[in-house]
């Protein structure tokens, strides 16, 4: 226990939410990226190869800046490596997401709070089924609570 204590907390936080998302993704193995995600991957495919984005294709997705810059790194590894990539992080996310909520509630109620609130938004479907679907949502809800948090 005493060598979990040397290592910097950011890598206990870090080892925390790949777990879960890891977890997730072994219990859900049929996770995918949903229309947004995908499109996401996509136009950072583009930006990556120096082409503009088609933002006017027939029903296109809301573009996400953010999402794109992050998918034009991910692309580089190909269409399977890249989308496993872009499943991967965001199970990440979503790893990242409880743990933020129970380092929230810890921080502001107490370890069993902390413990609840991360279980009510572990267990409820909504964001069960956005994670599983790599909706961006859940990124960024992570990002919102680990603001929260520091």
């Amino acid at each position: 226990m005493r060598a979990l204590s040397r290592l910097p907390s950011w890598l206990l936080h870090a080892a925390a939410a790949a777990a879960i998302g890891s977890l997730t993704w072994l219990i859900f193995s049929r996770a995918f990226l949903n229309y947004d995600t995908l499109y996401g991957l996509i136009w950072g495919r583009d930006l990556a190869h120096g082409r503009t984005p088609d933002y006017e294709v027939t029903l296109a997705p809301t573009p996400h800046p953010l999402l794109e810059a992050v998918a034009v790194p991910v692309s580089w590894l190909g269409e399977d490596g890249g989308y496993t990539a872009m499943l991967a992080l965001a199970m990440l996310a979503w790893g990242a997401l409880v743990w933020g909520v129970f380092l929230l509630g810890r921080e502001s109620f107490g370890w069993g709070a902390g413990a609840l609130a991360a279980f009510v938004i572990a267990t409820r479907d909504p964001f069960l089924s956005q994670a599983v679907r790599a909706y961006v949502d859940i990124p960024y809800l992570a990002l919102i609570v680990g603001a929260g948090v520091l």
